[in-house]
This record gives C-alpha cells, sequence and structure tokens, in this order.
C-alpha cells in the first residue's frame, strides 16, 4: 500500500538578515518572508501560493527610475514586486500570489507541487533577496525552508 498523501496547506518561512546576502553586508534592516501553498491533488495545474514579504528598518528601496525588491525564485520578473515611487524606507509590507505559471527562473515549467517537495527535501535551494540603492545586489536575504 502506498503511504498517505501528505496534506496541506504548505507553509514556508525565511529571515532575511544581511549577513545572509552574497556576499554578506552590514544592515540593520531585517526581514521575514512567509508562503503558504495549497495543492489540488486531483488537477496540480491549479496548485497556488500566496506571500508576504515584511520589511524592517530598511533604507531607499528603489525609486522611479530604480529597480525594487525582486524576489528570486518564486516569481518571474514580471510578477516582481514593484518598483516604489516615492523611495519606501522603514516598515513595509508586500503580498502576492501566483500559481504555476507564475514560476520563474531554474522552477520555470515546474509545477509547484515539485517545487515545494524540493524545497522540502532540500534539493532545491530557494531564497529571497531585497535590493536596496544602498545594496544593489541585495541587502537582506533569507533562505525558505518549512515552517
Amino acid at each position: 500500500m502506498a503511504p498517505a498523501a501528505e496534506a496541506g496547506p504548505f507553509k514556508y518561512t525565511a529571515d532575511l538578515t544581511g549577513g545572509s546576502s552574497v556576499p554578506p553586508v552590514e544592515s540593520k534592516a531585517t526581514g521575514t518572508f512567509d508562503i503558504t501553498c495549497t495543492e489540488n491533488p486531483s488537477d496540480h495545474a491549479k496548485d497556488s501560493c500566496s506571500w508576504t514579504l515584511t520589511v524592517r528598518g530598511i533604507q531607499d528601496m528603489g525609486g522611479p527610475t530604480e529597480n525594487g525588491p525582486v524576489i528570486e525564485a518564486t516569481a518571474p520578473a514580471d510578477n516582481a514586486l514593484p518598483m516604489l515611487s516615492p523611495t519606501v524606507s522603514g516598515d513595509k509590507e508586500f503580498k502576492g500570489t501566483f500559481g504555476n505559471a507564475g514560476l520563474g527562473g531554474p522552477a520555470r515549467g515546474m509545477m509547484i507541487d515539485d517545487v515545494r517537495a524540493g524545497v522540502a527535501s532540500g534539493k532545491i535551494q530557494a531564497y529571497v533577496n531585497v535590493h536596496t540603492m544602498a545594496h544593489p545586489a541585495g541587502e537582506i536575504r533569507g533562505q525558505i525552508k518549512k515552517a
């Protein structure tokens, strides 16, 4: 008899710090990223995820002519967080959703179910990286792990 399928929804999280950036940066900013994925076992094409990114103590998160924060590995460029005008400092919360078609980068063409299982097993490494004018390569970053 096959083992019973794992029941959802599936929850993941990341704690974002400057020390986790590559390369590490000194920053007083911090953040959290929470994602919940709901699967439809009878039709994985209908799987979806919702996410919340909260940043605290951030400075100058992109202006009208600079790139704002981008979520790597969980959303393609056309589903990225918006550029912020005027620039944002302090605390901010972003929310969004995506389905299988919203997976970009190396996950393009995969199903949420496959990505979720890969992250849970450690076979897929996923992260969130917040870019700022002061740190265009990323000011705070965190690895996504099972909550």
